[in-house]
């Protein structure tokens, strides 16, 4: 178990919103800091459910509601937390049904975490886009 604060943070997060299948956000909002900065590969790509990140909390609140919009999860398991100071990576499994194309998105994924003063300054998010794009688009 790492005594690393800010892996402490995410866990907690984490297991906040994977017991409530996506829908408790309020763990992310209080982690981050108001100028979150947020990336993802699938930023920008066409597809349903797909957006453009940006910076700050109104964005990390836009981002999770698109997701649960668009998205229904079947399973999401941190398989390791990875914390050295102030980055922590969150080595993660995943499956996601698009609501619209009933298609889901199975895989693995990469969460890097950057945090500022105890709080998330940024996000990054890696993932097989491709793969993604095929479950969201009809």
């Amino acid at each position: 178990m790492s005594d690393n604060p800010n892996v402490q943070t995410l866990k907690a997060a984490y297991q906040a919103w994977i017991e409530s299948r996506g829908t408790e956000t309020k763990g992310w909002i209080e982690a981050v800091h108001p100028d979150v900065r947020m990336a993802s590969l699938a930023a920008g790509k066409d597809g349903p459910g797909i957006r453009p990140l940006e910076r700050g909390t109104n964005a990390v609140v836009q981002y999770l509601d698109d997701v649960m919009a668009h998205w229904v999860m079947q399973h999401f398991r941190v398989d390791r937390y990875v914390g050295e100071g102030d980055a922590v990576a969150a080595i993660i499994d995943c499956a996601w049904t698009n609501r619209s194309t009933k298609r889901t998105y199975h895989g693995r994924m990469a969460h890097c975490w950057t945090f500022r003063d105890g709080k998330i300054a940024s996000f990054e998010e890696f993932l097989d886009t491709a793969d993604l794009i095929a479950a969201a688009t009809p």
